[in-house]
């Protein structure tokens, strides 16, 4: 058997590691899988950092010219197949995009570097600009430069996505380099090709060779950058143009472009837009004053009017997203309240069962007090038969209020379930069968575990429901989201630790609601002119609609 020599004056401590530390984390309980799976379903192609639309293009007709060469360091041979330079030059288109975006004139959101290219214009108001002190530092890595990641924000935030609508592919399986997309003529889906011909055109053959000098020799004026803002502006698609005609169908086709023809495949992307655009002066009048902003309104609309999955997938969907949205909410503030009391009324230290029982019997009470007509034992059936009135919101606002107190938000986390039970169990096989056939998490699925709940405590005292749900769907929950996500690692996301019977504080938590990528889907509508800032619709949206979608 062969052995291994410890080293002279070495140690083995084969159970002691680095030393641990406590992180915030995200999703708590685990519970934020679900209407993350959704939004992923309804808006493919899209993600929560892919801020405008016109990059799609753009990223395509930088592609398309890596491909073609422009000289300089990118005409060595083997600059093809080489991983390193094509990164170096896309990182430089990139960065001159984000110069552009921030230009003095312009100053714009969204836009990947906008934060280092803001401190070069502060720098150096007149240019010239050095590119290549921004795009790598000085020992030629990616640390405190534009963007850490190697291949910028098109390999961190947009590739992914470009492959799913097959913008993009890999030139082998032997060379990590991307390649734009071309399709036989018989195809209807939008290849990579056709945008970077069509971004070529928008931009004009004066300004793009400007450009891609400027990448070639890794420096540009202001004078430069005064003349491209115009053209390359990333907020602007130029109307009737086939830039904008692409960009429209990109959208607008199936969400799964590997089919042979668009009307195969689903197209939940196409039909969540016609809905957004559709409904926007319906979300001005629903009965939500919690949310101001457009594409919440949209969702809170979605959950009110509880839509047939037969009449519309896509505002099913939305109406799906909403209601577990509320539950891993209401959860999520169950765990802070139970946090916040261990905090402050059990100094840090409590014995487990005391803990949970105190905050399900102030629960009990508060239920049993803004009851007023009911008398006798409060069981759960009765406490959800209780729940009628459309309140969420309203518990919603008192959960975030921060001068509420721990006896409050609590109380609203359990009556904001008790009314989504209530309100949403007509529902409930519409729901389950969303979990098991469109988004395949049956096993995650909220439905089942409330129809169990529902079935085991329905009838029993409410208090023994309040235990049960504080101990095992909060408390032990939270315990056993935290060990996985731990896997070894020395950062732990633990709120508490158990102690022989007892249990310790160690961070707070607070509940929040997600991003379903909906704003950015504003971004691109409002960049392709089709809405306003606010959301309304502009008087092209309904011809743009009436060409590209079909209910």
């Amino acid at each position: 058997m062969s052995t291994t020599k410890i080293p002279s004056n070495g140690v083995w401590a084969p159970f002691l590691g680095d030393q641990g530390s406590i992180i915030n984390g995200l999703d708590q309980l685990g519970l934020q899988g679900v209407p993350e799976a959704t939004f992923q379903k309804l808006l493919h192609g899209l993600n929560n950092v892919t801020g405008r639309l016109r990059y799609y293009a753009f990223y395509c007709w930088l592609l398309d010219n890596y491909m073609k060469g422009i000289g300089g360091r990118y005409a060595k041979e083997g600059a093809s197949t080489d991983p390193a330079l094509q990164k170096r030059f896309i990182r430089t288109g990139e960065f001159i995009m984000a110069m552009i975006g921030q230009h003095p004139d312009l100053l714009l959101t969204n836009i990947p570097g906008s934060t280092f290219a803001e401190n070069n214009w502060g720098k150096s108001p007149e240019g010239p600009f050095d590119l290549s002190t921004s795009i790598y530092n000085a020992n030629g890595g990616t640390e405190n430069s534009y963007w850490k990641y190697s291949s910028g924000a098109f390999g961190q935030y947009y590739l992914g996505s470009m492959r799913d609508m097959r913008l993009v592919q890999l030139r082998s399986d032997e060379h990590e380099v991307f390649l734009r997309t071309v399709k036989d003529e018989d195809s209807t889906w939008v290849s990579g090709k056709e945008l970077a011909d069509a971004f070529a055109t928008s931009v004009g053959e004066q300004a793009g060779s400007l450009f891609l000098d400027a990448i070639r020799n890794e420096a540009i004026s202001k004078e430069t950058l005064d003349e491209l803002k115009g053209v390359f502006r990333p907020d602007v698609i130029p109307q009737h143009s086939t830039e904008h005609e692409l960009l429209s169908r990109l959208i607008c086709q199936s969400d799964d472009p590997l089919h042979s023809n668009d009307e195969e495949g689903p197209c939940l992307r196409a039909s969540t837009i016609e809905l957004y655009i559709a409904k926007f002066e319906e979300t001005q009048h629903v009965s939500v004053e919690y949310w101001k902003e457009p594409y919440r309104r949209f969702t809170a609309l979605a959950y009110l009017e509880r839509p047939e999955p037969q009449n519309s997938a896509a505002w099913f969907g939305w109406y799906h997203y909403m209601f577990n949205e509320l539950w891993q909410f209401a959860c999520g503030a169950l765990l802070s309240a139970l946090l916040r009391a261990l905090a402050t009324e059990w100094m840090g230290m409590a014995r487990k069962d005391a803990w949970i029982e105190k905050l399900a019997s102030e629960i009990e009470q508060g239920l049993k007090a803004s009851m007023v007509e009911f008398n006798g034992s409060l069981t759960l059936n009765a406490a959800i038969a209780a729940h009628g009135a459309q309140k969420e919101w309203d518990y919603v606002a008192q959960i975030s209020n921060r001068s509420s107190t721990v006896a409050q938000v609590s109380l609203a986390a359990i009556e904001l379930i008790l009314t989504l039970i209530n309100r949403n169990e007509p529902a409930f096989e519409g729901l389950k069968e969303f979990d098991e056939n469109v988004i395949h998490k049956a096993q995650e699925s909220p439905i089942r575990k409330l129809e169990g709940l529902k079935n085991e405590f329905g009838e029993q005292p409410i208090r023994f429901f309040l235990n049960h749900f504080l101990n095992r769907h909060i408390v032990l929950r939270h315990h056993q989201v935290a060990i996985r996500k731990m896997r070894g690692r020395s950062q732990s996301s633990q709120k508490f630790m158990f102690e022989s019977g007892w249990v310790r504080y160690l961070n707070s938590s607070e509940p929040s609601f997600m991003g379903p990528r909906l704003p950015n889907l504003g971004h691109f509508l409002e960049d392709l002119g089709l809405i306003g800032s606010n959301g309304q619709p502009t008087d092209l949206a309904e011809r743009w609609m009436e060409k590209h979608l079909v209910s």
